[in-house]
């Protein structure tokens, strides 16, 4: 039974609970093209780079491991499926997975919140 004082802490509100086995890169660029190239551009430096995209720009990749989250018109979908798409990329073993990251309103602010926990390296423009 939990006292007064003890808090019960789950698992999905905690930062580690979303860190990934490998490394990872948030890019984000309010020009969607540019983010985009920001993106293949740092991933050429990789020999096994895994992209984390929304649908819209998942043909966009030449790389063989883009994992798509959802549509970046529906940041509630986005925000359900991003933790399962994190995990995916990471089972790839890649060398870095390279995230783009979303518009920060909204709902958008708490996921870009949590990315900006998840990745080491980050790139706006």
């Amino acid at each position: 039974m939990l006292e007064k004082s003890d808090t019960a802490i789950l698992p999905s509100s905690t930062l580690n609970h979303y860190q990934l086995d490998c490394l990872s890169t948030l890019v984000y660029d309010k020009d969607n093209e540019k983010m985009i190239s920001k993106i293949i551009d740092l991933a050429k430096d990789y020999s096994s780079p895994a992209i984390v995209c929304c649908q819209e720009n998942a043909k966009l990749y030449p790389f063989q491991n883009v994992i798509t989250v959802a549509s970046r018109n529906d940041l509630m979908a986005y925000s359900k499926n991003l933790f399962s798409a994190l995990r995916k990329a990471s089972s790839l073993l890649p060398d870095m997975v390279f995230i783009e990251g979303v518009t920060k309103e909204n709902l958008g602010i708490a996921i870009m919140d949590r990315l900006e926990g998840v990745c080491k390296k980050k790139f706006f423009g």
